[in-house]
């Protein structure tokens, strides 16, 4: 409510508890009058006198003449005291003043954290760039200025809730990232949601995210979708590799596995590497588009690169079979090997075999194939355990060890491996590595002959039938029977 309340010879104006001269509101008036027709000795008078009255308003317009020299001489320092008493009286033109003098470092010494103070003030009075800035500087930090990051989502929570799309924005990534402290996903939905609907990618992106993942929303895979679209035609990377990816599933919410791929090669080629092996194998297989052989050797490049232990097989797999590139042997067995550090068992069981054999223009090096044989012996194949065996029993990469031989055969023979079966026919006839059993060495060379082909069929019988001969009538029939019962384990 306004009143008007007479006192002596001064007219006062009470409003909101504040006091103000009645007539230095007239002085501000005649001093804007006087301003506009460049009158400045007359406008800066009347600035003075009610800036003497206590004025805020009237405190800046004197800061403004002092700072431009109009009705004065020019002098930094008295519009700066003029400025501040303005600004301490809440004033948001002198506060932003001051802000941007001490930001800059122009008629003052460089301070941002009065820059900081000054900004503030404004941005809590409603002034949304200065709130902007001031959650830059402390988001930033400064010489001078701390980074202080629960003051900078203060500020842009002051902005955000105005209105502003970048402060939403802001607020969505402090949320989400959990840079504030911990990850908050539903308001990081309400924030980047709102800014998402503004039109920007990297929020649309966000939110999609969150709908496929039920992030501080319930999972909603078509919405995912939508939001992943938006963000992708504004040429958003991360989201148009998610939609892709999306898409690969087939159901109801692919336009087209085509069109999946579409969106993964934008992904790939604005450098989203999570891409790289999904779009690989896509062309290798042929089974989304076209089979494309050197696409797929690019795109397993480039995922090798990443130090992706499969990545680094297929494509050593390329090179050693000529795959969308020519052959390269010694190139594929250096992927090979490094697809063999990370770890990957394929590139291991595949580095012993070429070295068991050699061949393309690389030398048998048993002890090489025996160090990654070796590696993966205890679970891998049964043919892989007879080459193991095999090694230790020949002395080839590896001392004889014919007990250990024994062992590898056994576990390879019990699996079904036929040439383990006849080499551990022959320790059990001759009591190698193993205690002399020519009823054992009948059943394994009984099952050898059965499955072999050719020469080493022909061996195997020869054995069969040696032992055979040696053996008491009743002792043959229950090794064919033991033979005829006997089934592979798994």
């Amino acid at each position: 409510m306004l009143k008007l309340i007479i006192s002596k010879s001064l007219l006062l104006v009470v409003f909101a508890g504040v006091l103000l001269p009645f007539n230095s509101l007239a002085d501000i008036e005649a001093g804007k009058r006087a301003l506009k027709d460049e009158n400045y000795d007359l406008a800066t008078s009347e600035f003075r006198s009610s800036a003497e009255k206590g004025s805020a308003e009237g405190q800046f317009y004197l800061a403004e003449s002092f700072f431009h020299g109009r009705g004065v001489l020019q002098d930094f320092s008295e519009s700066i005291r003029w400025y501040e008493k303005s600004a301490n009286q809440d004033y948001v033109q002198a506060q932003n003043m001051l802000g941007n003098m001490y930001y800059s470092g122009k008629y003052v010494n460089q301070d941002f954290s009065k820059a900081a103070l000054w900004f503030g003030k404004a941005g809590q009075s409603g002034d949304l760039d200065a709130a902007k800035i001031t959650a830059a500087l402390y988001f930033k930090g400064a010489d001078g200025l701390k980074k202080n990051i629960g003051k900078a989502l203060d500020f842009y929570l002051i902005a955000a809730k105005s209105g502003d799309i970048d402060s939403q924005e802001m607020v969505g990534y402090f949320a989400f990232s959990g840079i504030s402290g911990e990850k908050n996903y539903k308001d990081a939905f309400t924030w980047y949601e709102k800014a998402a609907k503004a039109g920007r990618a990297y929020p649309q992106y966000a939110v999609g995210w969150m709908y496929q993942n039920g992030q501080g929303v319930k999972v909603d895979l078509k919405k995912a979708a939508e939001f992943y679209e938006l963000a992708a035609k504004q040429g958003n990377a991360q989201a148009a590799g998610s939609l892709g990816l999306l898409m690969l599933t087939g159901d109801d919410r692919a336009k087209s596995r085509g069109q999946a791929v579409k969106y993964l090669v934008q992904a790939a080629d604005q450098g989203v590497d999570a891409v790289y092996a999904q779009l690989a194998w896509i062309y290798f297989e042929g089974s989304v588009v076209e089979k494309n052989e050197s696409a797929a050797f690019k795109w397993f490049s480039k995922a090798a690169e990443l130090n992706d232990p499969q990545s680094k097989y297929m494509l050593g797999y390329c090179l050693q079979n000529g795959i969308g590139t020519p052959k390269n042997l010694k190139s594929s067995v250096e992927w090979f090997e490094k697809s063999a550090g990370a770890g990957y068992l394929p590139a291991k069981e595949t580095l012993g075999s070429i070295f068991f054999f050699g061949g393309d223009g690389v030398a048998v090096d048993f002890a090489r194939a025996y160090k990654w044989y070796s590696q993966i012996v205890e679970g891998s194949s049964p043919y892989v355990q007879y080459l193991v065996g095999y090694m230790l029993d020949e002395g080839k990469g590896i001392a004889k060890d014919a007990k250990r031989a024994a062992n590898y055969y056994q576990i390879s023979a019990e699996r079904g491996e036929a040439r383990a079966q006849y080499r551990l026919a022959w320790f059990y006839f001759e009591g190698v590595g193993v205690s002399k059993d020519l009823k054992r060495a009948y059943v394994w060379s009984n099952l050898a002959a059965s499955t072999l082909t050719g020469v080493e069929r022909e061996d195997a019988e020869k054995l069969r039938n040696y032992v055979a001969s040696k053996l008491e009538d009743n002792d043959l029939k229950r090794a064919q029977q033991e033979s005829r019962e006997w089934k592979p384990k798994e």
